[in-house]
């Protein structure tokens, strides 16, 4: 007579707590480094949200702006405007005039009393207008560069300014690629210790076991059974590491992520991290949970093909 499934799955149960609670600092050790693995992979998580915030902010930021000298007609700005608006790359054009330049001007510099008394002593306005172009890739800035560059309204242009936004952008792209590819490696460096770690765990509780396996496998049980409660033992530590994570980081991103939500402006990872709580929780239970299978299932399977010395 087949045992029933509901009471198989009940000592795979049972089994696998007996086993997470048998091995004492070995548990601990292995909770700790799965921790710190954890910890990591959730920290590349929010980086990816946040780079990707950040750039496209400055992505938004992206622009040239072309500056015409004080006799250009306003109809001549605008039809160079129009001319602009129909370049491919170019997201959108504003035209600003040189009095809506000086009003600009005043707001920024409003605080220098030096600048504004310059300004009144000139007498008049001496600002330039300009049209400031958006543009949807960085990469597109060579070519737009080289159509205004070559156009037949150069000659009624003062200055064309496009490096500082940039330059920043690139920066900023490299820095954070750098800090990714950093973290992706500081993950796998430690996903693989923590790997190494459950597996040696695993293995002390398999030889701690070897009679009790011997005679589950002569009375007929399968390899499934005799894995399982390993594969749940490996399941328990990488919840257990994970829920432990989840926590550290709430106080975490409460300091930490308020200060950098202050320096970063507009992208907000407070906000993020408490409206993905549970998308993040899950994420690090899922990757606590592989991290513990793949451990128990080689760590078995290396007892059951003979490799384990008993």
């Amino acid at each position: 007579m087949k045992t029933p499934i509901s009471t198989n799955l009940s000592r795979i149960f049972e089994k696998g707590k007996s086993i997470f609670k048998r091995n004492g600092w070995l548990t601990i050790a292995t909770i700790i480094t799965m921790f710190l693995s954890i910890l990591v992979f959730t920290g590349v998580l929010i980086m990816n949200y946040t780079s990707n915030r950040f750039i496209a902010s400055l992505k938004d930021k992206i622009d040239i702006s072309i500056y015409f000298k004080p006799s250009i007609e306003e109809s001549e700005i605008l039809s160079v405007q129009e001319q602009l608006g129909k370049i491919e790359g170019v997201v959108k054009t504003e035209y600003i005039s040189r009095d809506k330049a000086l009003e600009f001007f005043k707001q920024r510099y409003g605080h220098n009393e030096t600048l504004l008394k310059a300004l009144n002593e000139i007498g008049e306005n001496p600002l330039s207008a300009s049209v400031n172009i958006k543009i949807k890739n960085v990469k597109d800035y060579d070519k737009i560069l080289t159509y205004i560059e070559t156009a037949v309204f150069k000659d009624k242009l003062v200055n064309i300014n496009f490096t500082e936004n940039r330059d920043l952008l690139n920066k900023t792209t490299n820095l954070i690629n750098g800090l990714r590819i950093g973290s992706l490696i500081i993950t796998a460096v430690l996903t693989l210790v923590a790997i190494i770690v459950a597996f040696n765990t695993i293995r002390i509780a398999i030889y701690s076991m070897r009679e009790e396996i011997n005679i589950m496998k002569l009375v007929g049980a399968t390899n499934w059974f005799v894995r399982g409660p390993f594969v749940l033992a490996g399941c328990f530590y990488g919840i257990i590491a994970a829920i432990l994570s989840s926590i550290c980081y709430i106080p975490l991103i409460l300091t930490v992520g308020r200060k950098i939500d202050i320096f970063l402006g507009n992208v907000s990872i407070t906000k993020y991290f408490f409206s993905n709580i549970l998308i993040l929780l899950l994420a690090q239970i899922a990757f606590g949970i592989i991290i513990g299978v793949v451990s128990a299932i080689f760590a078995v399977a290396k007892y059951l093909n003979g490799k384990v010395n008993e």
